[in-house]
């Protein structure tokens, strides 16, 4: 297959700059995610790379060869759209052949090929059925069935799955990373869902205004956010913050604020080296934060604890969020579905101290922790 090199990318359209100077490999046989909000520059970067725009400056390469000149038809890219572009009054057989018929491939080989992917994607028993009666998972199989046929060197993928409802798009998510792990085809894949992301990619690359955020594995993206950009996009519910202050005592080290102080003398060295403000930010995600009611509890915790009340839960069947207000301070956290709090409940929220993330107090520069 093919490894896509970007260099110093940046597409404008007038005053407008979509994306700024994007670095950007993707290894062959990958499957990249290009996960952001809406106008964070992630359609306009596959556009690129798939000749519909022009960079207005930047490279980008399929292997060694430089592609920024090369028509779009030439360049051997397969690209599936968000709606299913597919000729509803032709059958899903002629769809999945269309691209060979163009190539002047012979008809028994083209019945071959059409056979074997309809096969691959088990879609056999609706080849004959003309494609505007499919079911839209189906039809979104005959999307992508059709354009894999050609074989192309990368294949592009533009939020294919925004338009399933949720049952589709759990099956369609599982094919999708079933088909490119045995086809092993370089796939880059745009999307807003994070959850998407997370379980299909092999890295992800998170957007942000234009400019390229972390470049990593769902594991660390998820687990060390460089940012408090991606800590806040990245996760559901998304990540707790909470302001703090610096304070420096002998050896050790702690996040105060004023319902609470956070021992995190194990990372000192970090925090005298980076922080380049005393008012920092500490993020820690809703699993790791425990909730107790304070009537389970024999005394008062000490330590870094907070003391709220139940604001509202929300079951999700196998967890349930709870969100508990501490003052002005709005916590959540996901608890076991056996767990039971009522509102207005009194209760303990502590840390799991070692899930910390610090970030600076405007967020942009990378994290501390």
């Amino acid at each position: 297959m093919t490894k896509v090199i970007i260099k110093g990318l940046t597409k404008q359209f007038g005053k407008l700059t979509a994306v700024q100077n994007l670095d950007l490999d993707v290894k062959d046989k990958e499957f990249v995610s290009l996960l952001g909000p809406s106008g964070c520059g992630k359609t306009t970067t596959l556009n690129c790379l798939s000749g519909l725009e022009t960079p207005t400056t930047g490279d980008i390469f399929f292997d060694d060869q430089r592609i920024n000149d090369i028509p779009s038809k030439d360049r051997g890219i397969g690209l599936v759209f968000q709606s299913y572009a597919i000729f509803t009054h032709m059958t899903t057989f002629d769809n999945l052949a269309f691209g060979l018929k163009i190539r002047g491939t012979p008809q028994l080989e083209i019945k071959r090929e059409v056979e074997r992917m309809a096969e691959f994607l088990d879609i056999k028993e609706v080849l004959h059925e003309k494609a505007g009666k499919l079911s839209l998972t189906n039809m979104q199989k005959t999307a992508i069935g059709r354009t894999l046929i050609i074989r192309p060197k990368v294949l592009l993928l533009d939020e294919p799955l925004s338009n399933l409802d949720a049952e589709s798009r759990n099956v369609m998510r599982t094919e999708l990373k079933r088909l490119q792990k045995e086809v092993e085809q370089t796939t880059i894949f745009v999307t807003h869902d994070q959850l998407e992301a997370l379980t299909l990619s092999d890295r992800i690359a998170v957007m942000s205004a234009g400019r390229l955020q972390q470049y990593d594995t769902p594991e660390t993206v998820y687990n060390h956010p460089e940012n408090k950009f991606v800590a806040n996009f990245i996760g559901s519910p998304s990540m707790n913050f909470i302001d703090c202050s610096l304070k420096l005592s002998d050896e050790r080290a702690y996040l105060v604020n004023e319902r609470f102080t956070l021992d995190l003398t194990s990372g000192r060295d970090r925090l005298t080296e980076f922080a380049n403000s005393p008012e920092l930010v500490l993020g820690i995600r809703p699993e790791h934060l425990n909730v107790t009611s304070l009537s389970d509890l024999p005394t008062q915790p000490r330590g870094s604890h907070l003391s709220g009340s139940v604001f509202m839960t929300e079951p999700l069947g196998y967890e349930n969020i709870v969100s508990v207000q501490v003052d002005g301070l709005m916590l959540k956290a996901t608890v076991p579905a056996t767990s039971s709090f009522e509102v207005n409940e009194k209760v303990s929220v502590t840390f799991d101290e070692d899930h910390a993330h610090v970030f600076s107090k405007n967020g942009e520069e990378p994290a501390i922790i």
